[in-house]
């Protein structure tokens, strides 16, 4: 017993100086922990801003519900995006449009020839010859890209550029 407390007595300054420096090191710890304690509440008071303090269950149940909400109608909602997209199919996306002088000297550049096609190439061709007297309008129907009627060359022109089109 008497070596122990002799070895003490000994150590003493080297005991001390290690209780210091643990001691830093606790206060150390100590300051850091305070600092995220101090983030966390920041936090925690800006998922509460302008709410009744709730507990954390629930706000978990309150958004299992919402999630569970917008499923639902995340569904309803790609339903009538098909349905929209399929009534698309038919609208008139290919639509060209040229215009010229039918008569030289007569009317200018008033005859035209518009084309307007769906996806599948259905659709109709509006044909309208101008002078300066008289002004005509003519329409065939489109079928895959085929008409029943005898095209002129404006007319099988403007068809063949709508078909091409994206």
């Amino acid at each position: 017993m008497n070596e122990i407390i002799v070895f003490f007595e000994s150590m003493q300054v080297e005991i001390l100086m290690i209780i210091t420096g643990m001691t830093l090191v606790l206060f150390i710890l100590l300051f850091i922990t305070m600092i995220n304690l101090s983030v966390f509440r920041n936090k925690y008071k800006k998922l509460n801003k302008g709410k009744a303090i709730q507990s954390y269950e629930e706000h978990i149940i309150k958004n299992k519900s919402d999630i569970e909400y917008l499923k639902q109608h995340q569904s309803e909602l790609f339903n009538h995006i098909d349905k929209i997209y399929d009534q698309a199919k038919d609208a008139y996306t290919k639509v060209r449009l040229h215009r010229y002088n039918a008569f030289e000297r007569q009317g200018g550049e008033m005859s035209f020839v518009l084309v307007m096609l769906n996806q599948h190439n259905n659709g109709v061709i509006l044909h309208n010859l101008h002078n300066s007297e008289y002004s005509y309008l003519y329409s065939k129907n489109v079928t895959n890209g085929m008409t029943k009627e005898k095209l002129t060359e404006e007319e099988k022109e403007v068809l063949l550029k709508a078909m091409n089109d994206k």
